[in-house]
């Protein structure tokens, strides 16, 4: 699972345990064991994977075994920038990694279609 606060006040906030509540049931939902937590505290949304640690961590895991999945509680825990969305998503993709949002089960890193991936592109950008 990944799990993001933007700000450091948030930290101490109920975000992280919403989340992590959210992501806990939708992988109960899927049937899926949940190996590990990544977690970027205070970190902005607008920030790329190279200025968070977490994330940074999640992808060396998945890299190095066999994850396949991550769950996230929202689109938005990703990023709040369709730019940097979309490169963390690719570097996700290109590793095989599905990318799951708790409250819709959808599949961020799918492009099942052009009209998906407009959808997800249209709901970043307004992130």
């Amino acid at each position: 699972s990944y799990l993001r606060v933007s700000g450091l006040a948030q930290v101490k906030g109920d975000g992280f345990t919403r989340q992590r509540e959210a992501v806990e049931a939708r992988a109960a939902a899927n049937g899926l064991e949940l190996v590990g937590e990544y977690r970027d505290e205070g970190v902005s949304g607008t920030i790329g994977l190279d200025g968070r640690p977490g994330l940074s961590a999640l992808l060396e895991r998945v890299l190095s075994n066999g994850v396949r999945v991550v769950i996230v509680e929202r689109a938005d825990r990703i990023a709040r920038d369709l730019i940097q969305s979309e490169l963390i998503l690719d570097e996700l993709r290109k590793a095989g990694v599905s990318v799951i949002e708790a409250e819709s089960g959808q599949d961020l890193a799918s492009e099942p279609n052009a009209s998906a991936v407009l959808i997800r592109q249209v709901l970043g950008a307004v992130a």
